[in-house]
Parts: structure tokens; C-alpha cells; sequence
């Protein structure tokens, strides 16, 4: 039970620190490319990014240790993998849903259906460059695996799989056919958060505004802070304090700069 929780607990953990990293970022992207922010794209654009990282987990965790696993090998026949089923039965329904192989095969279809959606609603991308990305994506996953996370690992800790890659695509392209079928193109985006067309910011933009400025001053104090720790600037008995000035000093020179030059935060 430990080795399916903990993949998700440590993908929504980097999914939340990366998040505020890159929150700043998201939101000049998005107001530079579509001129306002909806609370709907912003949570899709959340979730795809725990999806990423919890598809990543799950791929590669658990590591194992240095001198406890056996190389895997790899098979490179396409639907090779099928052979395999057969000893488990193929003959009815009940075979068929307990045979691991193809337990195997639907949960790597299905692994990749988010990815296909997400890329055909989210991000607007056709038929063609769903199927290429699924690929893509996941043959740097197997190909991960299959280098021993790039020579980390003496050799492969699981086995590179043709019929993964299949899979994985297949997951791809059901996922955009989904999308294609449930989302449905709109004009203008509406919400909260989107920009009323006049000059004045309402409370939503206010909000994310005060957002970014908080976490622009707070990652500028944290990254100050930690460049004084680690040069030891001020000597052993007074390390901590130079920590303290520089996490307060740092932020307050970077919003008065700001204020002065351009007469915003």
C-alpha cells in the first residue's frame, strides 16, 4: 500500500512547491497571450500538473536500491507482450478481467487518457500532435527506465516495453477524442477573474496581483537568504542575523526599485 500512496503524496507535495515557483511566471503568460485569467483554465492547468508529476512518480518510484534488484530486459515486438496472456487464460470474461497482462495493457491506456485531454482542451493541440507528444512522452519514460535513469543504475530496473510505447499512445489519442467530444470552444472567457474590458482592475486581478507580488518578494527574500547562508557572510556569530537582514533587506530594495521606476509593485 505504501509504494501506490507514496508516488501521489510526493507528486501533489512537488506539484504545490512548483506551483508557487512557477505562479508569477503563469500569470504574465497568460494575461500577455490571452489578456485575462479564468479560474477554470488556471485549475486545469493545476491539475495537469500534478497529473505530470504523479505520471513521473509512478513511472520511476520506487527507486530501487543500488544492490537489491535484477536488470530487466526489454521487449521490442510489437503486442509481443500478448503472448504472455495467453497462459493466464483467455477464454471468458472472468479470464480476461483478471489476466494481468491485460490488467497491464488497459492501465497504460488509461494512464495516458488525462495527457490526451489535457493537451486537446487545455492547450488546443490537434489529433496528430497529441498521438506525436503521447509518443514522445512516452518513450522518454521507458527510455528512462530503461538507461537505469540515465546510468544512475548499473542497468534497466524494469523492462522497456514496445507495447508500453503502443499503449501509452493509444491513452493519448482516446484522451483528445474525449475532449474533442466534451469541450466545447468559447468565444470569451468568463468568471471571477476575467478582465471586464474597462481599465480598472476588479477584485479578482487586485487579488492575483497582491498573489504575485507577495510570492515575487517572498521567493527574492528565500533566495537571498540561502546565498548568505551558504557563503557564511558575517562570520559564525552573526551568520544568523546577516540571514535575518538580508531576507527582509532584499525583498524591500526590489519592490522600492520597482515603485520608484515604474510607479507599480
Amino acid at each position: 500500500m505504501t509504494d501506490r500512496i507514496m508516488p501521489a503524496i510526493i507528486a501533489v507535495i512537488a506539484a504545490v512547491l512548483l506551483a508557487i515557483v512557477l505562479f508569477v511566471p503563469f500569470v504574465a503568460i497568460m494575461y500577455r497571450r490571452n489578456g485575462t485569467m479564468t479560474f477554470a483554465r488556471s485549475a486545469g492547468w493545476a491539475a495537469f500538473l500534478v497529473y505530470a508529476l504523479g505520471i513521473a512518480a509512478y513511472t520511476l518510484l520506487p527507486l530501487p536500491e543500488s544492490a537489491s534488484f535484477r536488470c530487466a530486459g526489454t521487449q521490442l515486438v510489437p503486442f509481443g507482450s500478448f503472448a504472455d496472456a495467453q497462459r493466464y487464460g483467455l477464454a471468458g470474461a472472468r479470464e480476461l478481467l483478471t489476466n494481468p497482462v491485460i490488467q497491464q495493457s488497459v492501465f497504460n491506456v488509461a494512464l495516458f487518457v488525462p495527457l490526451g485531454f489535457f493537451l486537446r482542451g487545455l492547450m488546443r493541440r490537434g489529433i496528430g500532435a497529441t498521438a506525436i507528444a503521447g509518443l514522445v512522452w512516452s518513450a522518454l519514460i521507458e527510455t528512462t527506465q530503461w538507461t537505469g535513469v540515465w546510468g544512475l543504475y548499473r542497468c534497466a530496473y524494469r523492462v522497456f516495453d514496445v507495447d508500453d510505447l503502443i499503449a501509452n499512445t493509444l491513452g493519448a489519442l482516446v484522451g483528445a477524442a474525449l475532449a474533442h467530444l466534451v469541450i466545447r470552444p468559447q468565444n470569451a472567457p468568463a468568471g471571477r477573474w476575467a478582465d471586464n474590458g474597462s481599465n480598472r482592475a476588479g477584485a479578482g486581478r487586485r487579488l492575483i496581483a497582491m498573489t504575485c507580488d507577495f510570492l515575487t518578494l517572498a521567493l527574492v527574500g528565500a533566495v537571498a537568504a540561502a546565498a548568505v547562508a551558504f557563503t557564511g557572510v558575517g562570520g559564525e556569530n552573526r551568520t544568523v542575523t546577516w540571514i535575518a537582514a538580508a531576507a527582509w533587506a532584499a525583498p524591500a530594495a526590489v519592490q522600492l526599485t520597482a515603485v520608484l521606476t515604474t510607479g507599480r509593485t
